[in-house]
């Protein structure tokens, strides 16, 4: 009696070391943008450790592999690197001889650029940093200088942990995370994200603006010299004499920003 052992063709083959490597090298993604295929060059390099690695001894497969990626690429930089990890587990099944075209490749990269974009852009340049830096400036007004120091350390470590855990997310779930891209987990992160930007930048304005209600009218001017706009065909200011009874608004409001 034989036993046949099936071949371990499940086990990753990019190591902590690799991953590393794309890490350090997805930080340049922008650094060859241009107008043409934006960040293309950048993807390219950044898969350069992958693609020697699935393909060592296949330099056609290699070369192949390095021209499909340097096709038209553009999302947010910081998300980018789950379409990093998970372009590189697609390459490591094509290399042990998946049943992966180099279109399915190509295709899964591109329909992940703009729900990656959806995801990114709100929540790291429409809610952390403008949270991060008004925290930011709230403590540098009251003298303290840890407000520009919150921001840079803040922003940053948003960025380290989004490269690195994307990307290994990215590598370890492959294709299983396309579907939940387009399902509505995410689109519920970014929902929550967005809330509690907006009630920390809520706080922030109550705490920076005063509203003002001072009785006698503007400076200047007592209240009977106050002006109203409204039930005038000619669309000119009325005096508040013009008022019926002759009373106008004793209460003009006042804002003013600390």
């Amino acid at each position: 009696m034989t036993t046949e052992t099936a071949p371990a063709t499940s086990e990753k083959m990019l190591n902590n070391r690799d991953l590393m490597r794309m890490y350090w090298r997805s930080t340049f993604l922008l650094g060859s943008f241009n107008f043409e295929r934006m960040q293309a060059m950048g993807f390219c390099y950044t898969l350069m450790p992958a693609i020697r690695k699935v393909y060592r001894g296949d330099k056609a497969a290699e070369a192949a592999a390095l021209k499909r990626h340097l096709e038209f690429y553009n999302t947010h930089p910081w998300a980018s690197s789950v379409i990093f990890g998970v372009t590189a587990a697609m390459e490591e099944q094509k290399s042990k001889g998946e049943d992966i075209g180099e279109d399915a490749i190509t295709n899964v990269k591109i329909g992940l650029m703009g729900p990656v974009a959806g995801i990114g852009d709100p929540i790291f340049w429409g809610t952390a940093r403008p949270v991060l830096a008004a925290l930011g400036a709230s403590l540098a007004l009251n003298g303290s200088f840890l407000g520009p120091l919150l921001f840079f350390v803040g922003i940053n470590l948003l960025r380290v942990l989004t490269r690195w855990y994307g990307l290994k997310v990215g590598y370890e779930r492959g294709t299983a995370l396309v579907a939940e891209v387009g399902g509505g987990q995410l689109k519920k992160i970014t929902q929550m994200a967005a809330i509690m930007g907006l009630f920390v930048m809520g706080a922030l304005v109550s705490q920076w603006t005063k509203i003002y209600f001072p009785a006698g009218g503007f400076p200047g001017r007592g209240p009977r010299d106050s002006y109203r706009h409204d039930d005038d065909p000619s669309g000119r200011p009325q005096p508040a004499a013009a008022w019926p009874g002759g009373a106008g608004p004793d209460l003009p409001v006042h804002v003013a920003a600390q």
